[in-house]
Parts: structure tokens; sequence; C-alpha cells
């Protein structure tokens, strides 16, 4: 028999050397290739973002990054040395009547610097224990009071103003008794729980031209009073 020329197309179409098999497996290892191509595809489209976020690296903040932390701010009280108004409660346990925050004079010898006024509890009884018209000058301003009541320490004694003086009420020892304008100032405010239109209300200046200490009487001020004769006192201290 004669044998089949090679490449004439008369026998089988396979290259020279090659075999069903190696072209069965070379079709295999074409397909895995390719697999292996999608599986890579899917882990990198994965792990590397897309559209806007390509490139960068983000995380969810947590709550606690994101939560803005407000710093609590506690107002010092009027009693602790801070901002007072008229009705707090001041530093000597009393209550604030008055506030000028443009400052006025205070102290026993008139020095500018005091912005409040603080009134104590009310009390009731002479103002001296004998009878002393000339106490000291007209002076019914705001910051007199302490003023006067020092001048008058020593012709009025043994009553409320000696009393008022000497008390350590709220661990202070600069209470005093009123001037005109400054007991005047502590009715007006209204904040010690007492109506004074029915009271007789001492205060420490005396009567201009009258040689008698002026009293808030029944709603109005009134002179040619004695001192020995029994009314309110308000304590007052300025700071």
């Amino acid at each position: 028999m004669s044998e089949t020329p090679a490449g004439t197309g008369m026998g089988p179409d396979e290259p020279v050397g090659s075999s069903r098999s190696n072209h069965r497996n070379r079709n295999m290892f074409i397909l895995g290739g390719l697999a292996l191509v999608l599986v890579a595809g899917v882990i990198l489209a994965g792990v590397i973002p897309t559209g806007d976020r390509a490139g960068t690296t983000t995380s969810d903040p947590s709550p606690s990054a994101s939560a803005t932390v407000e710093a609590t701010v506690e107002e010092t009280a009027c009693a602790e040395g801070g901002e007072c108004q008229v009705g707090d409660i001041g530093p000597g346990g009393g209550t604030i009547i008055y506030v000028d925050t443009g400052g006025f004079g205070c102290g026993e010898v008139l020095v500018f610097g005091c912005t409040t006024l603080e009134a104590g509890s009310v009390s009731y009884g002479r103002l001296c224990s004998a009878e002393y018209p000339d106490l000291d000058m007209w002076a019914p301003g705001i910051s007199s009071g302490e003023m006067l009541s020092f001048r008058s320490r020593n012709k009025c004694r043994g009553g409320l103003l000696t009393s008022v003086r000497a008390s350590t009420d709220g661990g202070m020892s600069d209470w005093f008794v009123g001037s005109t304008d400054e007991v005047n100032a502590a009715i007006e405010a209204d904040v010690l729980g007492i109506n004074f239109n029915n009271k007789v209300v001492w205060t420490v200046d005396q009567g201009s031209g009258s040689n008698r200490a002026v009293m808030w009487l029944y709603g109005d001020w009134a002179t040619g009073f004695g001192t020995t004769g029994e009314a309110y006192v308000i304590p007052i201290r300025a700071f």
C-alpha cells in the first residue's frame, strides 16, 4: 500500500507531530487561564474602590469620632463671688437689693469701688438706747450708710445701730444701718418678703434741719422722731 502524502488533505487534518490529546490539553489550558483571569478580576474589584472613591481610603466615622464635645460652663453664684442681680442670695446670706455696675463709694471712710448692696434679716427695736437727736450729717445717698453708722458709733449705743454693726451674720462683719436712699432701695426692690407700707423703718442719717432720724412711715418718708422709739431696721452691707 502506498502512504498518504502529508499535507494533501486526504488524511487527518492535524499538524505534524500533534494529536487529539495534545489539542484537548491545550484547550483546557487556555480555558483554565481565562478562569484564573476572571477570578483575579473579581478579587481586584472587591479590593480596589470604584467611582469617586477610587484611589482613596476612607472609613465610616464612629459615633465617638463625630460627636461634638461640649464643655459645660457653670456660672459662679452671687453668694460665691459671681455676678449678682437684685433678688439673688448674697455672700452674706442676705438678699441683693441694689446693683450699680458703674460703682459707688463704700466703707467707713467712703472709698470708691462697690457695686452691690445686700440686705440681711430685718429686726425691730430702738435705734439707740438713749436720745441722740444729732446722729450725724444729712447724707442720704447710696454709699453713705456705712460711713454714717461708723461716725455715729459713739453717740448711738445700746440699740440696733450697735447690734447691726457688731453682727457677723453670714460670716460678714461689715453690716450697717442704711442711709435714706439705701433703705429706700431695699424697700423698692421688694425682695425681702415684707410689705413695708405698714412699717416704720430706721435710717441712719438725720433729717435735714430736724435733728431727728429719718424714718419710712406708712409708705412715705417722715422726720421729727426720736432715736429711742421702736421701728424696723434693715441691716445692709456694700461690696
